[in-house]
C-alpha cells in the first residue's frame, strides 16, 4: 500500500516591512459583499481576469463574519492573497490563521477550508481558472457535506 504525502503549505508573507523598510504601499481594493454569489459558499466574488487560452485566472473574494466555504478542492493550483481581515484555514486537517499580508500557496487537488473570523477579503489566482460561481470550479469533501 502506498502512503501518501501531504504537500506543504506555503505561507509568503507581503505585508510586513523587511530589511529595515518603514513603508507600506496603500493597496486599496473593493472590500465586498460582491455581486456574484460563489458556488458551495456562502461568499462573493469579484471576476478580474480570467484567461481562457492560458487558464490563469483571478477573482476578489469576500467572506461575511463567520462566512466561508467548507472542505473542498480545486482541479489546479492556486494563490490565496490576503487584502482585508483574518480567518482559518483548514489545510488538509491542520488549521492556518490567516491574516493580512500573507500569501498562502494551495496545490491542486489540495483539501481545504475557509472560515472568516472577520469580513476577510482575498485574491485568488489560479492556473487552472473557472468562474466562482461555476458548479466544476470545485469539488466538496465528503466530509463537508
Amino acid at each position: 500500500m502506498q502512503s501518501r504525502t501531504t504537500p506543504e503549505l506555503v505561507i509568503s508573507t507581503f505585508g510586513e516591512p523587511t530589511n529595515g523598510a518603514e513603508q507600506y504601499s496603500d493597496l486599496k481594493v473593493a472590500a465586498g459583499p460582491f455581486e456574484l454569489s460563489m458556488i458551495s459558499s456562502d461568499g462573493t466574488a469579484l471576476p478580474l481576469i480570467s484567461r481562457q487560452a492560458s487558464g490563469m485566472g483571478a477573482d476578489l473574494l469576500h467572506f461575511g463574519k463567520n462566512g466561508g466555504v467548507p472542505m473542498h478542492s480545486h482541479p489546479g493550483d492556486h494563490l490565496l492573497i490576503v487584502i482585508a481581515g483574518s480567518g482559518v484555514l483548514n489545510f488538509y486537517d491542520e488549521e492556518h490563521q490567516i491574516t493580512t499580508g500573507k500569501i498562502y500557496w494551495i496545490p491542486g487537488g489540495a483539501p481545504h477550508a475557509i472560515r472568516a473570523s472577520s469580513h476577510l477579503t482575498l485574491i485568488s489566482i489560479a492556473n487552472n481558472h473557472i468562474a466562482a460561481d461555476r458548479p466544476e470550479r470545485l469539488t466538496l469533501d465528503v466530509r463537508s457535506q
